[in-house]
């Protein structure tokens, strides 16, 4: 089966067809006729009560400002959209990835809106669970952290033997544009002070400053960190924003995203980063200095290279419309096909309060809590004893193998087992 993933963010939705990966911004301009995408983006400073950018953020039937006879509603609006998508990307199914803060309620309308275009829609997936999957990590807790048009999302992936979503976190309500809006209001000031004129004041040359702060998502820079030439009259006004400028447009943005980050590890943890997120200014100084985390930045093109390790576990499910939010790992799926356990997978230590200690060390440990024996395969086991044991959250009554990511907990202790190389 022919399986086209689209990731839907409302800073834009992407699919990917013969290794070229395409993608559409979630603009609206309300017109006659209607214009989508890149169009109605070119529109957004000239024409301003005609546009629309929330209808993927805020998806729903309810009626929205400035609706018409034919565009009712935020629904209306994707879907113009996503038949746009199915009639270039002509797949046979689609997987879509959707936004972290969809509920229910929005996932439905999704399936709804896809099937009335026609398109048949082989699961929905959360996107950290794919890359969490395609990371192969041994941290028993992996963490995604994605920015949108209008917000900044965390997803905490539990990285067990099965592979789950365990929350998603909106961990601040201003995404790429108000940090654009803000990167504008700099230059209009700098502008001001230095040349005496105002691109806000004209429509012209603000869509020139808007298009070309907004032309960075296109090379993956930082926001604000390309060179800006305006041209108004005949004059040509340039200027580059300093590095202080740039992440005064985020001043009050990162501290929100390193305190979430925080609450959420507690031991081990990966940050996966979206290459949307780290075009935030200032945004990679800041979480290097979260301890405990190991910080990947993945490249644009990661998702769909995370996609196509799982394409043969999508496409060989029977069923249609299926919510994902849990997927077998790697190592888990190599142990089942396989009789011999590598060395690759084995535990070799035990964490306990942000301290990890060998296996053997800690069994041989008289204080030791936990009664732990390796068989001849020389792979460890927990074995029940008279106080209550808990291990991935089920109350363990039997001897039991153990794998990377294993929780245990002993009354009011926490044990987490991993592999350090």
């Amino acid at each position: 089966m022919n399986l086209t993933l689209i990731e839907i963010n409302d800073l834009a939705l992407r699919w990917q067809s013969e290794d070229l990966i395409h993608e559409t911004p979630a603009w609206a301009l309300i017109d006659e006729p209607l214009a989508l995408g890149q169009e109605a983006l070119q529109q957004a400073r000239l024409q301003p009560r005609k546009i629309n950018n929330q209808f993927w953020q805020q998806l729903s039937t309810d009626a929205m400002p400035g609706a018409t006879q034919d565009i009712r509603h935020h629904a209306d609006l994707a879907f113009r959209q996503l038949c746009g998508i199915h009639q270039q990307a002509q797949s046979e199914a689609y997987v879509f990835c959707m936004p972290a803060h969809y509920e229910r309620p929005q996932l439905s309308l999704l399936l709804g809106l896809a099937e009335a275009a026609s398109m048949t829609v082989k699961a929905l997936v959360d996107p950290g669970v794919l890359l969490t999957r395609l990371a192969d990590t041994a941290a028993p807790l992996a963490l995604y952290l994605d920015c949108s048009l209008h917000g900044v999302s965390l997803t905490a992936v539990s990285n067990l033997s099965q592979i789950s979503r365990e929350k998603a976190l909106l961990v601040h309500p201003k995404g790429v544009l108000s940090v654009v809006d803000r990167l504008a209001n700099q230059a209009a000031k700098k502008l001001i002070q230095s040349q005496r004129f105002d691109p806000l004041h004209h429509a012209a040359t603000e869509q020139q400053l808007f298009s070309q702060l907004f032309g960075s998502l296109n090379d993956h820079s930082c926001l604000g960190s390309k060179p800006i030439q305006l041209q108004y009259d005949a004059i040509a006004y340039d200027l580059a924003l300093s590095d202080n400028e740039q992440r005064a447009a985020t001043i009050d943005v990162l501290p929100d995203i390193v305190r979430h980050i925080q609450s959420e590890t507690t031991s081990t943890a990966e940050l996966m980063i979206s290459h949307r997120a780290a075009m935030l200014p200032g945004l990679l100084d800041a979480v290097s200095l979260i301890p405990s985390i190991k910080v990947t930045t993945l490249a644009s093109e990661t998702l769909f290279k995370a996609f196509d390790a799982a394409g043969d576990i999508l496409a060989g499910r029977q069923d249609n419309n299926q919510l994902i939010y849990q997927m077998p790992s790697p190592a888990s799926q190599s142990l089942q096909n396989s009789d011999a356990h590598d060395d690759h997978y084995r535990i070799t230590h035990i964490l306990y309060r942000g301290v990890a200690t060998a296996v053997e060390a800690y069994r041989t440990d008289p204080s030791a809590q936990l009664t732990l024996e390796q068989d001849a395969n020389g792979h460890w086991n927990l074995v029940p004893g008279s106080t209550p044991v808990a291990l991935n959250q089920k109350t363990l009554s039997q001897r039991q193998s153990l794998s990377i990511g294993d929780r245990v907990t002993f009354g009011d202790r926490s044990f987490e087992f991993i592999q350090v190389r």
